[in-house]
């Protein structure tokens, strides 16, 4: 209840700082879903390019997620930048505490994209089962009503210099073909909710191309589309019996100023001996996105 009094004050002064916008709300088990976009046309886009999203268990923090993800995805657009290693953390009078939230939450991104990379292109070790956490068995159950995974996994690949941090890959199996997603967080059971609600969102968007007959238009549809029918690989990459863990590399922060410095701080986490991820070229060649 403590929370959910604190969430709701928080909610209510983020709006009165934060421009409105149209905001989505969908119940999936027990938790709750919040997309925000201020110009989208679901008529022409699969899935929105400036849409952010938010899960968490109450409707509040996921509305307030989805504005958080708002205020990190417009800096990196206004900047031209890819918001890998990105995260804005909302605050009222602790900026100190919040801006130590937003670097995990930064490096916990950063982890994530890396991970899956490194996952992708070499011979990782990892944990593989077929079936949620039970702290997700609502939410799975739930999209699983809408959604029928033909078969589903869950892979945690062995990280190395990353404390308190584990990194989930899901992979499922539709009618229309595979999807997947990711995520990074203190435990399995965290990150695994965030990567749901991911997949979750990218198999509409694959039900929107193949029923609904919609072209993809930008590249993350296009690369949606195209996983979606990687068969011979992902069946190989399950199914690999890996030997090597994930060496992170020492993470290093910048403190970003955007124009909601009176209510959100946002952290930039980039890997030490990868300086010079400013640009989005070298950025994306880095880690093949």
């Amino acid at each position: 209840m403590q929370f959910n009094l604190r969430d709701k004050f928080l909610l209510n002064y983020l709006s009165k700082k934060i421009p409105a916008a149209q905001h989505q709300l969908l119940k999936l088990g027990d938790c709750f879903i919040c997309s925000r976009d201020i110009d989208f046309d679901i008529s022409k886009n699969i899935i929105s390019p400036n849409g952010t999203c938010g899960i968490a268990q109450t409707l509040e923090l996921a509305k307030i997620k989805a504005i958080s993800e708002f205020v990190e995805r417009e800096f990196c657009k206004d900047n031209n930048i890819p918001s890998n290693g990105f995260a804005a953390y909302p605050f009222i009078f602790n900026r100190e505490k919040a801006l130590a939230h937003a670097k995990q939450n930064a490096f916990n991104e950063l982890v994530e994209r890396y991970s899956l990379y490194m996952w992708a292109e070499h011979n990782i070790k990892y944990l593989k089962t077929n079936a949620p956490e039970k702290y997700n068995q609502s939410l799975y159950s739930a999209i699983q009503k809408e959604i029928t995974f033909l078969e589903f996994y869950k892979i945690v690949p062995a990280l190395v210099n990353a404390k308190d941090i584990v990194s989930v890959i899901l992979y499922a199996k539709t009618a229309y073909g595979w999807a997947f997603s990711s995520a990074a967080a203190e435990c399995v059971a965290k990150a695994e909710q965030n990567a749901l609600k991911e997949l979750y969102i990218n198999c509409i968007g694959l039900y929107r191309i193949h029923k609904l007959q919609m072209q993809p238009s930008s590249n993350f549809e296009k690369q949606l589309l195209w996983v979606s029918q990687q068969e011979k690989f992902i069946q190989a990459k399950i199914n690999s019996l890996g030997n090597n863990a994930i060496q992170i590399p020492n993470a290093l922060f910048r403190d970003i100023k955007t124009k909601y410095d009176d209510c959100y701080v946002v952290a930039q986490c980039y890997f030490e001996k990868y300086q010079e991820t400013d640009s989005r070229d070298k950025f994306d060649k880095m880690y093949h996105l």
